[in-house]
């Protein structure tokens, strides 16, 4: 890169910067929060699938989602603020029968919706 075009590069990100500081913290959109959400009814987006991790150095699974709609919080004065664009993630250790019973409940609306019967 030639010294012209890191120069160039340098003004366009000094000019990015001052142009931030010109207004106010209101004028920065927020991030996606990471929550864990209320109960309630949501459309959700499983982009990334299961994955399998490393939990408290034992094998589990998790699955991300990102809330797309919110169609009803179970109690809107108790709940958190939930916004479209929210990261939400489910986790389980399959190891044991607590682990295997809260993956069951979390995973019935998706095979429902899926009109699956089997587990592949």
């Amino acid at each position: 890169m030639s010294e012209q075009q890191l120069n160039a590069e340098q003004k366009a990100k000094l000019d990015s910067m001052t142009s931030l500081l010109d207004g106010t913290l209101d004028d920065i959109e927020d991030l996606p929060g990471f929550i864990q959400l209320p109960t309630g009814a949501y459309k959700v987006k499983l982009a990334e699938g299961f994955r399998n991790k490393i939990i408290s150095e034992k094998s589990g699974d998790d699955l991300p989602m990102t809330v797309v709609e919110i169609i009803e919080l179970g109690n809107p004065e108790q709940a958190p603020e939930v916004k479209v664009g929210d990261i939400a993630t489910l986790a389980w250790m399959m190891d044991n029968e607590t682990g295997k019973g809260f993956f069951k409940e979390a995973i019935r609306p998706i095979y429902t919706f899926l009109n699956c019967k089997e587990l592949q």
